[in-house]
């Protein structure tokens, strides 16, 4: 990928071999600045950033819209006289539970000068996918179980999926999956609505909230070290499954 930002006098360009990146990933590249004007410039302060930025947001607020993760400094107080160019190489490595796109927002790279100033930086806006860890535990929802993927949303540091139960599921409205995986291993939120009858003079059907929360050491999600483990999946999606949709009464009637 190439992104060119002008700023002037100065051209600003980026460049990078990575296309589409996953939780984990490691991405590099080089960066140049080039004096397009007449005279020469001094203490020019140049950088690459590594930021997170929802939409809607960079539309209204373009300079206060990024939160900053990392930060490639790569010049404090560059001189550049006319048609020369300053050229450097930059790498950032994502965090296994960085957020990946979505609809709402993405993680960027910012070039230029200093990012608090509108205008003096440029933006390239990154394709992340879910680590392969936990787009097989979605794979498993959807193939093993019949359930059907929403769009992901970033929630706290974690990657929200919405399911859509099949109909051998009636009695689940809302099954949401609350995903992250770290160094440490994967921690997973289950939140669901579920359909229950009451007895008694209050008799009739209501919505009960379930929360469940699960966290699981690597040797367990993975095999070997490096693949997801599909039967482990299985087996613990139908556990949370089985507990959720315990009973067609209501516990507490």
């Amino acid at each position: 990928m190439k992104a060119l930002f002008f700023a002037n006098p100065v051209e600003f360009r980026l460049e990078t071999g990575a296309e589409t990146l996953v939780q984990g990933d490691t991405i590099a590249g080089s960066f140049t600045a080039v004096n397009r004007g007449n005279g020469a410039l001094n203490d020019q302060h140049l950088s690459v950033g590594l930021a997170y930025a929802v939409f809607k947001e960079i539309k209204d607020n373009p300079a206060g819209a990024f939160e900053i993760i990392d930060t490639a400094n790569l010049a404090a107080s560059a001189s550049l006289n006319p048609d020369n160019e300053f050229t450097a190489p930059w790498r950032f490595d994502l965090a296994d539970e960085c957020p990946v796109t979505t609809k709402a927002g993405s993680l960027f790279l910012l070039y230029g000068g200093r990012f608090d100033a509108p205008g003096g930086f440029g933006m390239l806006d990154l394709r992340v996918n879910l680590s392969p860890v936990l787009a097989t535990l979605i794979a498993t929802i959807e193939n093993h179980f019949s359930f059907k993927a929403g769009s992901p949303k970033t929630i706290g540091g974690f990657t929200e999926i919405p399911f859509t139960p099949p109909a051998s599921y009636a009695r689940l409205e809302r099954f949401n999956v609350l995903m992250r995986i770290s160094g440490d291993g994967m921690a997973l939120k289950y939140k669901a609505k579920v359909k229950v009858f009451v007895r008694g003079s209050a008799k009739g059907v209501k919505l009960t909230s379930v929360d469940l929360e699960r966290a699981y050491p690597l040797h367990k999600v993975l095999i070997g070290g490096k693949h997801p483990n599909r039967a482990f999946f299985k087996s613990e999606v139908q556990s949370v499954l089985t507990e959720i949709v315990p009973s067609l009464f209501d516990p507490e009637h």
